[in-house]
C-alpha cells in the first residue's frame, strides 16, 4: 500500500562499495511488545522484506526523484513478543532507463510500533 509519509528518524543507507545494478542486504534486530506495527519503506529501485525469516513484501519503483514512493506495510502478523529480525534486500540500478533516473543508491525504512 502506497503511503503519504515523511521519514522522521530514518536516513538513506547503502553499502560502501557501490556498483551499477547492485544488490545489498541489511539486517537489524528490534524489540516488540505491542501491536499496530507498520513498516514504511522506499528504495531507489527494488526491495524484498523478510521478518524472522518469513517473506513479508516486495516492491519495485521507477526512481523519479520528484515522485518518490513509500510503501506502508502492516507487519503485526510476522512479529513475536521479544527480539525480532528484519532483513531487507535492496537493489539500486543507478543508470538512466525509461523507468529510472540515475540518482544514486539506497534504501530507507522506518518501523512504527504503536505510533513510535
Amino acid at each position: 500500500m502506497k503511503a503519504d509519509f515523511d521519514f522522521q528518524k530514518a536516513k538513506w543507507i547503502w553499502i560502501k562499495d557501490k556498483k551499477v545494478n547492485q544488490y545489498a542486504d541489511f539486517t537489524a534486530e528490534f524489540d516488540y511488545r505491542g501491536d499496530n506495527a507498520k513498516l514504511y519503506i522506499s528504495s531507489k529501485t527494488d526491495y524484498i522484506v523478510r521478518i524472522n525469516d518469513h517473506f513479508v513484501a516486495c516492491g519495485q519503483y521507477g526512481d523519479f526523484p520528484e515522485l518518490k514512493s513509500v510503501d506502508e506495510i502492516t507487519i503485526d502478523g510476522y512479529l513475536k513478543n521479544g527480539v525480532n529480525t528484519i532483513s531487507i534486500i535492496g537493489r539500486s540500478l543507478d543508470v538512466d532507463t525509461f523507468s529510472h533516473i540515475k540518482s544514486g543508491y539506497g534504501i530507507i525504512f522506518e518501523l512504527r510500533i504503536e505510533g513510535e
